[in-house]
């Protein structure tokens, strides 16, 4: 599994690339910022109530960022259930 930092490198690198829009690099980036953002928050949380509210923060961002990078490559839904189905194998 890659570190945080080596996974949203990934998805940046993801999203730059694909993208000759800036307004969809940019929102890119902002779903990023956020993930790290939760993240951070979801590391530093101490009561059960607030780990599960930025859970619940970075999955959200996480939904997000898979669906914008599989349509920056054009993924059908047969296609984003095999890519699902391996990462999650990988976990």
């Amino acid at each position: 599994m890659q570190s945080g930092f080596d996974a949203t490198f990934a998805i940046v690198e993801t999203v730059g690339a694909y993208c000759a829009d800036t307004s969809r690099h940019d929102q890119g980036a902002g779903m990023v910022q956020q993930m790290l953002a939760a993240t951070n928050c979801l590391a530093a949380a101490q009561s059960d109530t607030e780990k599960n509210a930025f859970t619940s923060r970075c999955d959200g961002a996480d939904r997000k960022i898979d669906a914008l990078v599989y349509d920056l490559n054009g993924l059908t839904a047969a296609g984003i259930r095999i890519v699902e189905a391996v990462f999650t194998n990988k976990q």
